[in-house]
């Protein structure tokens, strides 16, 4: 009988380390050129906010309890939408001065993060907050959104190492 309760003790131990397992993420990287003493992760409802210190030289490093899906990094008036999957180890590096060029993802969890942010800035070069989109003839809005729809496609297909667990993101 203390066989089967030691047993039952020790699936049980292993199973929640296994959930435990699947719900963080370590975020690390360096700013270069860095005014802030801080990253803010937010979720894209804002419903999550979790702030990392920066070091003096700019190097971070955290562990974040956060479900699987996308969240925006936030660097003073810079902002960029990343993807987490829970055990994955993401590195993320830029230069505060050229954020757009210079913002990089490696480590796992990097062709995700690439991809989102990439389709992010796309979605903002579409202009759809701009009512002129909504005023084309119907033929031409249409036209509009298949190439937006075209070069999405294509930037996820050009993008290495993207899961097929962001298809629904």
């Amino acid at each position: 009988m203390k066989k089967i309760w030691l047993l039952l003790a020790l699936v049980i131990v292993v199973s929640c380390e296994n959930d435990s397992m699947l719900n963080f993420v370590i975020l690390s990287g360096k700013v270069t050129n860095n005014k802030s003493k801080e990253i803010l992760i937010k979720g894209i409802d804002n419903s999550i906010s979790e702030s990392i210190k920066l070091s003096d030289d700019g190097s971070f490093i955290d562990t974040l309890f956060v479900e699987n899906g996308v969240y925006t990094l936030n660097y003073g008036r810079n902002k960029a939408q990343i993807y987490f999957e829970g055990g994955n180890n993401l590195i993320v590096n830029f230069d505060n001065k050229d954020f757009d060029n210079s913002l990089n993802f490696s480590g796992d969890g990097s062709g995700e993060s690439a991809y989102v942010y990439a389709k992010a800035k796309k979605l903002k070069e579409a202009k759809f907050d701009d009512m002129k989109v909504y005023e084309l003839p119907d033929n031409e809005f249409k036209n509009y959104l298949k190439e937006i729809k075209s070069s999405l496609e294509n930037t996820l297909n050009s993008t290495d190492g993207v899961s097929r667990n962001l298809c629904v993101y």
